[in-house]
């Protein structure tokens, strides 16, 4: 996370679920994002409006359920509560391996995520999302920042499944 942050200077953040949401273990900040986005670890957030909750639902059905089960409500007039635009959401982000959230959130903050699989590779054990401005995350670096997520992502599954094997 530490590499990912100082490689693309953007807030990071590891996030495991928690009942329909995601909880932030751990964050690596910026400290160009000012208040709107604290560093506070173990923060929750409702997994419908988060790319890290999404990629989580996208890629575990019992996530997916809690997930769903959470009352939606609208954090800013871009957060999608409809269900079936949210189910098309996470087919798209099963298809690509990642997915993004355009100030759903935070107004102005957009974040872009990817799971960490389990050593199996059935189902997450964690997402890393990097989130900041609107135009610096899903503007003209949109796709090294994906590209570099999902890199990070497939490195800590590597360590995963070499932890899991001694």
């Amino acid at each position: 996370l530490m590499d990912l942050q100082e490689q693309l200077g953007e807030m990071v953040q590891l996030g495991v679920p928690a009942a329909g949401h995601v909880a932030y273990i751990d964050r690596y900040g910026n400290t160009r994002l000012g208040s709107q986005l604290s560093g506070e670890v173990l923060r929750r957030v409702p997994g419908y409006s988060s790319s890290s909750g999404r990629v989580l639902a996208a890629f575990d059905e019992r996530i997916l359920r809690e997930t769903l089960a959470v009352p939606r409500r609208k954090h800013t007039p871009f957060t999608i509560v409809d269900p079936d635009r949210l189910a098309r959401v996470l087919q798209s982000a099963r298809l690509a391996g990642w997915v993004g959230t355009r100030e759903e959130l935070t107004l102005g903050y957009s974040s872009v995520a990817a799971p960490v699989l389990m050593p199996d590779g059935t189902r997450p054990a964690a997402a890393i999302s990097v989130v900041g401005p609107t135009a610096r995350i899903l503007g003209l670096r949109k796709d090294y920042i994906v590209a570099s997520v999902c890199r990070a992502v497939q490195r800590v599954g590597v360590l995963l499944a070499q932890a899991t094997e001694d």
